[in-house]
């Protein structure tokens, strides 16, 4: 598998993302506040999601891939609760999700591992998830 390409996998994403109704409703710009970079001076809360990685791996069918996606969650609130919400809708959003890459098979999506901790003393939360995909060429 040469010439591997993030960018329809990210789109596919993307997309998952922005028209998940539970968690744009949780966001205060709704799918304005979903982002692949934010800018500094972006409001809380928010979720970004960025490729973390991929890895060849090797099916019935064919060279396939296992890429990381890492979504984080930034909150502002001095509780949880805000977190604990988005995060969760975020997971329902990728978990086992049906997505579209252009060139791709999309076999499997899973949610593997959260890590929790706070920023700046603790005056901001953040979740940081990792989901793994697996691709492969259509």
């Amino acid at each position: 598998m040469s010439g591997y390409s993030q960018w329809p996998l990210q789109q596919g994403i993307y997309s998952a993302l922005i028209n998940d109704a539970a968690l744009t409703a949780l966001l205060p710009n709704g799918a304005n506040d979903i982002y692949n970079q934010p800018s500094a001076d972006t409001a809380m809360p928010y979720c970004l999601f960025r490729m973390g990685g991929a890895k060849r791996i090797g099916t019935k069918q064919d060279d396939a891939l296992m890429v990381t996606v890492i979504t984080e969650i930034y909150s502002d609130k001095n509780s949880d609760q805000e977190l604990n919400k988005i995060a969760a809708a975020v997971v329902t959003a990728l978990d086992k999700a049906v997505l579209t890459a252009s060139g791709y098979n999309v076999i499997d999506c899973r949610f593997a591992q959260e890590n929790r901790n706070t920023i700046d003393c603790g005056r901001y939360r953040r979740s940081v998830q990792n989901f793994f995909i697996i691709i492969e060429p259509v």
